[in-house]
């Protein structure tokens, strides 16, 4: 729906997310986030047809569900409960026996904190995706007195 007129997720949305609320059972939270998949998408083809590079509309083949902090929840116990479309379930996180894996470098770590997430269905397994980044350091503007230079 959003190829060739818009790419940015305030623009996609509305222009797509009615129709996936229409021909999926997926909840409010999740059309939104499917919406700025899409998006992000079609912002890739832009950014590399921008480089002249061939691009072509794209096409989501493997089945997929993106999440965030109101649809995922992860927990000190190494357990993640997760929106479906009937209810949330909860399971544990597949992560290496080793105290120091790398996952611990941003599981543990008050530097990162959890953004969109991927789940992913392959071969009768789902493979969950976190997504992780820094927290951005805004300290607030400098202030001058009332009246100053």
């Amino acid at each position: 729906m959003a190829w060739g007129k818009c790419n940015a997720k305030s623009d996609v949305q509305p222009l797509a997310y009615d129709s996936v609320r229409e021909d999926t059972d997926l909840g409010s939270q999740h059309a939104i986030l499917a919406t700025h998949q899409a998006a992000q998408a079609i912002t890739g083809c832009v950014e590399r047809r921008s480089k002249g590079k061939k691009v072509s509309k794209p096409t989501f083949t493997a089945p997929t569900v993106r999440y965030d902090t109101r649809t995922m929840t992860l927990f000190d116990d190494d357990t993640v409960s997760l929106s479906t479309t009937e209810s949330r379930v909860r399971c544990p996180l597949a992560l290496p026996d080793a105290d120091d894996g790398y996952q611990r470098r941003y599981l543990d770590s008050d530097e990162w904190s959890v953004t969109e997430s991927t789940l992913t269905a392959r071969d009768g397994d789902y493979f969950l995706h976190i997504g992780f980044r820094r927290h951005k350091n805004d300290p607030a503007p400098p202030t001058s007195p009332a009246g100053g230079s």
